[in-house]
């Protein structure tokens, strides 16, 4: 558990989280997480997993980011307000 605690991790499930984990949560860090296994998977032990890989399907998996800041394109960028309106819902897609 100490070692976790070092490395950012802390008690992942509890309350004591410390370091990056209690920053950005425990689903973003899995997601991290898994990305980094994938990676190493993909790249330095590729001949490890061949099969794995070769049955695996590749997708673009969405994220989600929840902040209390208020983002908005601000009128001197795009003044008509139709097109801002249409940026933000490519945005949101």
């Amino acid at each position: 558990m100490r070692d976790l605690d070092l490395r950012g991790a802390g008690n992942l499930l509890g309350g004591e989280q410390s370091g990056f984990i209690a920053e950005i949560g425990y689903e973003t860090y899995q997601k991290i997480l898994e990305e980094a296994i994938q990676e190493l998977k993909e790249q330095d032990f590729k001949e490890v997993f061949k099969e794995e890989l070769e049955k695996e399907n590749r997708f673009v998996r969405d994220v989600h980011i929840d902040t209390d800041v208020e983002m908005l394109i601000p009128i001197e960028y795009v003044s008509n307000t139709q097109e801002r309106l249409s940026l933000y819902t490519e945005l949101r897609r």
